[in-house]
């Protein structure tokens, strides 16, 4: 059962433990990432950044990751790269969201649930030319001495 969230920035402010599963279905690779992702919020915008240790097709080694959120609504942002380009749309209001990317002649096809106000999960399915590709990412919020 998705868990609504009705405020964004509350929701993703702080730390969160990340574990990812890639598979790349037209070579048959797969791979993995685990680390950590941050979100602190400056001025009406959630920083999102992540710092993870990526095992993929032949690669080992760190990796990170720059978005914005820009939150048009409580519940609602947009999501941007560092460049300030649209990545995607994110209204968790229903504990749940879907939308597609356009990169290139790839497709971004991004589902997003919240399991609960600790954990949220997002998949990504990339069609294309250039890719063929599965990602699903696990957050959970990193245990403090608050909570």
């Amino acid at each position: 059962m998705p868990f609504p969230v009705d405020n964004l920035a509350e929701f993703l402010c702080g730390q969160w433990r990340l574990t990812r599963r890639l598979a790349s279905l037209d070579t048959q690779r797969s791979g993995t990432a685990t680390g950590q992702a941050d979100f602190s919020l400056l001025e009406g915008t959630l920083r999102f950044h992540e710092t993870l240790q990526l095992r993929f097709d032949g690669y080992c080694g760190q990796a990170t990751r720059e978005h914005r959120y820009r939150l048009v609504e409580p519940h609602c942002a947009e999501v941007c790269f560092t460049d300030d380009r649209l990545f995607h749309r994110l209204d968790l209001r229903r504990g749940r969201w879907r939308d597609v990317h356009l990169c290139g002649e790839d497709v971004y096809y991004g589902s997003f649930r919240v399991l609960g106000p600790e954990l949220w999960i997002t998949r990504w399915r990339v069609r294309g030319p250039r890719k063929d590709l599965r990602i699903t990412t696990l957050l959970e919020r990193e245990k403090t001495m608050e909570n």
